[in-house]
């Protein structure tokens, strides 16, 4: 499967990630930090599970539907909303990650990205000879 650069757009990604540092913040919210050898360093005090740095790439997302995809992959339609056709091998993406399309990322107030910021989570992923297709889930935005 070919990939035309005419139908490939700007995206960003975010990998899920085990240990993302939760730093220590003084009463007006800024960040603590220690001098060491000179250098800055923010205090850590705790780690979480949550999504890492926002990525750009460029891809090609494509809405399916209609009978003839009624269970392509092993999924059926209704249970993902659209399809990001990537060359193999040309972004390290899982099951667990988000992709932007329309939206921008959005922070929390200790600098995490939200989940629910992003317009897509990658629901299933099938790898052909030379491309890889994603299956991408549309996340729900509350307020």
């Amino acid at each position: 499967m070919r990939l035309l650069r005419k139908n490939m757009q700007r995206l960003k990604y975010a990998l899920y990630e085990e240990k993302i540092p939760v730093y220590e913040t003084d009463d007006e919210g800024n960040i603590v930090v220690d001098v060491i050898d000179g250098e800055e360093v923010p205090r850590i005090i705790d780690t979480v599970s949550g999504y890492g740095e926002v990525v750009d790439f460029i891809g090609n997302i494509s809405f399916s539907g209609g009978e003839a995809e009624a269970s392509v992959y092993g999924v059926s339609t209704a249970d993902y909303d659209c399809k990001l056709v990537m060359p193999k091998g040309a972004i390290p993406i899982t099951e667990t990650s988000l992709i932007f399309q329309n939206n921008e990322p959005v922070y929390d107030s200790q600098g995490n990205l939200k989940r629910n910021s992003a317009d897509y989570q990658v629901a299933r992923i099938a790898p052909y000879v030379q491309s890889t297709v994603y299956l991408l889930k549309r996340i729900v935005h509350n307020g």
